[in-house]
């Protein structure tokens, strides 16, 4: 399914609650956002981020959706019956923007520089919104102490990303689970 057909899909159907009254974090959101840049931009929201994000950051090993290298990808699992089993999803199309990214270590640590605010990067318009301990901004949440943070998952895989600017240190917990 694209993204077009993807967005047809839930047309029509009831809001929980009128926009700007209630925070709700929600995967649905980022999939419209996919949509959005197709729309605006005319190009495939792959070729997008992979033009405008991946190539000005320099993550020359990110993947938005499955790479064409899958032997670069450890599978994912699932816990069932106190034992991981092997399980595989099938990334479709409109759901690349909820969070079917694959990166490696190094590119990771490339993202996380950027954040800190040691590389070449402009972060400083989402950190700006996240004043207070709680607010959260462009999926990214404040905690206590000045640490700034996103956790991400599918079926099979979850991920946890923090740093903390002022300590200049951050953290990419990925697990396949």
């Amino acid at each position: 399914m694209s993204l077009q057909e993807w967005a047809e899909s839930i047309s029509g159907k009831e809001l929980k609650s009128m926009p700007g009254t209630e925070y709700s974090y929600s995967n649905v959101n980022y999939n419209l956002l996919g949509v959005l840049i197709e729309n605006v931009t005319g190009v495939s929201y792959r070729e997008y981020m992979e033009e405008n994000i991946l190539v000005s950051y320099g993550l020359d090993s990110t993947y938005v959706g499955v790479p064409d290298d899958s032997e670069r990808i450890i599978e994912g699992s699932r816990l069932g019956f106190r034992n991981a089993f092997e399980y595989k999803v099938p990334v479709r199309e409109g759901s690349i923007p909820a969070g079917y990214f694959y990166s490696d270590a190094e590119d990771i640590g490339i993202w996380l520089k950027a954040w800190i605010g040691n590389a070449d990067a402009d972060m400083d318009s989402v950190i700006s919104e996240l004043v207070n301990e709680g607010d959260c901004y462009a999926g990214w949440e404040r905690f206590e102490d000045d640490v700034i943070g996103h956790s991400g998952g599918t079926p099979n895989y979850s991920s946890r990303m923090v740093f903390s600017r002022s300590r200049g240190i951050g953290v990419c917990v990925l697990t396949n689970l």
